[in-house]
């Protein structure tokens, strides 16, 4: 099934501001209907131009895409393949993995268990480095600095052995693995944040059960 990877310019939103109303109307522009199964999509400069670029996960077809804002005015893409074998991928994210000023990628890859980060060479083009291969069923990825040293690392849900995982980065793209927990039955979606203002980043997932 295809499906269409918007700019969200398609929803109204209603904003409240000491009493008052405003409506904030959007207009949508497309930028591919050709992505199958579109499971992510993440903005970022990707090819240090200045601006705001779209990556996109589709699992239907296997493919991470992204999208070269052309004219930096959202008005005209154009579209570069950094694979077709991410079998079923479901999550990626965009940050600065080996400490050389461009935004690398992550990814998650449900079908066959693998986790990578894709090197950025500055100018969009992509190598990937494998972070694992059996994070079984994983389903979404997030970037942080777990812990405070400065890099960015990486948290991973896999929802068919039910573990939430923080990959620790050397700063230089090589990952070690830490457990969180291996028993969130259906671990899905990951996030961090300081919740409890303490300045350290904790960790937020959810779970996704199947009802018999």
């Amino acid at each position: 099934m295809k499906t269409k990877l918007l700019l969200l310019f398609t929803c109204i939103i209603y904003v409240s501001i000491y009493g008052q109303h405003f409506e904030i109307d959007f207009e949508n522009h497309m930028i591919t209907d050709n992505a199958d199964e579109v499971w992510a999509v993440f903005p970022a400069d990707l090819d240090g131009d200045g601006d705001i670029d779209v990556v996109g996960a589709s699992a239907g077809d296997d493919t991470i895409a992204w999208y070269d804002n052309v004219n930096g005015d959202g008005t005209v893409w154009e579209e570069h393949e950094l694979t077709t074998t991410a079998v079923g991928v479901s999550s990626l994210c965009a940050t600065d993995i080996d400490g050389d000023g461009d935004m690398d990628l992550i990814s998650g890859s449900f079908g066959d268990d693998t986790i990578a980060w894709w090197e950025n060479d500055g100018s969009g083009d992509f190598t990937e480095h494998e972070i694992t291969t059996s994070a079984d069923g994983v389903a979404s990825v997030f970037c942080a600095d777990i812990n405070g040293d400065g890099d960015m690392d990486v948290i991973s849900g896999s929802f068919l052995d039910n573990t939430v995982a923080w990959w620790e980065n050397d700063g230089s793209g090589n990952f070690v693995e830490h457990e969180i927990i291996t028993n969130a039955i259906g671990a899905n979606t990951v996030c961090a944040e300081d919740l409890n203002g303490d300045t350290f980043v904790d960790v937020i997932s959810d779970q996704r059960m199947m009802e018999k």
